[in-house]
């Protein structure tokens, strides 16, 4: 699944293809070093893709003060 991130780039996630129990985060056309740059994804967005493999997944809810 591609999920655009918060500078424009995409980030590709997906269940790891070599272990049941990973996923796999990739931000193309850059050298992978997360350590150096942070990566931003909604949390709808990750929410959806976990949902897509199977995870059963809630996102606390908004308070609206008004």
């Amino acid at each position: 699944m591609k999920i655009e991130e918060r500078s424009g780039k995409w980030v590709e996630i997906y269940r790891a293809k070599d272990a049941d129990d990973e996923i796999t985060l990739q931000v193309p056309n850059t050298i992978w070093a997360g350590w150096l740059e942070p990566v931003h994804i909604r949390q709808e967005d990750l929410a959806t893709f976990l949902r897509s493999i199977g995870w059963e997944v809630s996102l606390p809810q908004k308070v609206n003060s008004g």
